[in-house]
């Protein structure tokens, strides 16, 4: 059974990558800062629920460590970072952006 590896799945789009690559029999791994407070993905069958901030790098070793024996088929990048507040987008400067 093939792999999908979604970040930012807690809700949005990555939710709904979650259901549907679990509904074609997809073994799915899933992460979310916050998977106590993500019920719904929780309920998905199929669907292996990590926690990871992508602004923090000893959580992404985590779970890098964690998945070392789980071949990834797919990834899908769906987590972001927030911008500086009440930044227009040209305003960005380049370290902002590149956290994006």
């Amino acid at each position: 059974m093939p792999t999908v590896l979604i970040t930012g799945a807690n809700r949005g789009l990555g939710l709904e990558f979650a259901r549907q690559y679990a509904g074609e029999g997809w073994r799915g791994v899933a992460t979310c800062r916050d998977p106590d407070g993500a019920a719904e993905l929780r309920g998905l069958g199929g669907v292996e629920v990590h926690a990871l901030d992508i602004d923090d790098f000893s959580a992404i070793d985590r779970l890098a460590a964690d998945l070392a024996d789980t071949p990834i088929d797919l990834l899908i990048g769906n987590a972001g970072v927030y911008g500086p507040k009440g930044c227009a987008l040209d305003e960005v400067d380049y370290h902002a952006w590149a956290r994006v």
